[in-house]
């Protein structure tokens, strides 16, 4: 019933403000699917606004050492974050963010060059108001396996759970 209620109002949430470009996700949705996505946005009662500042609480308790940001994710695409210079991936292969780019201001472009990991994604947060986005988070040997790029995207580190 709550779906054809959605229908008959009109509702329908495009790709891009669910939080995955059209480009990105490389199709149109067909009618299953798009009924999945608009169920999901407008049936769904329980929303809560993250932001990369609020990791640490969310994970402390579940074993992590470590989380980094990756990527987010909004109208304006999908791109990878490389919130300190570090970037690996290949030119042209995939769009990535630097925190200061996303500023005209030469002044604040130099202020947010020198803030910490964690106050440069709150910058990107801030500039690009993502509707998502996505980190890596491991422990044990697991930091020795991401990329340079991700090493620099480092949010936090926890404390080692107890053996």
């Amino acid at each position: 019933m709550g779906l054809r209620v959605v229908r008959a109002l009109g509702l329908s949430l495009s790709l891009d403000a669910y939080g995955m470009p059209g480009a990105w996700a490389g199709a149109a949705l067909d009618p299953e699917e798009q009924d999945v996505f608009d169920a999901d946005a407008y049936l769904n009662p329980v929303v809560h606004t993250l932001r990369f500042g609020d990791l640490p609480e969310l994970l402390d308790g579940l074993g992590m050492e470590w989380v980094a940001a990756d990527r987010v994710y909004g109208p304006r695409g999908a791109p990878y974050l490389d919130l300190d210079g570090t970037n690996d991936i290949p030119a042209g292969r995939v769009e990535t963010v630097r925190p200061e780019e996303l500023f005209d201001d030469p002044e604040l472009r130099r202020r947010i060059s020198g803030l910490p990991i964690a106050e440069r994604a709150r910058a990107v947060e801030l500039s690009l108001r993502p509707t998502g986005f996505r980190v890596l988070a491991g422990r044990g040997n697991s930091w020795d396996k991401p990329t340079l790029r991700v090493r620099g995207n480092l949010l936090t580190r926890f404390p080692r759970p107890p053996r």
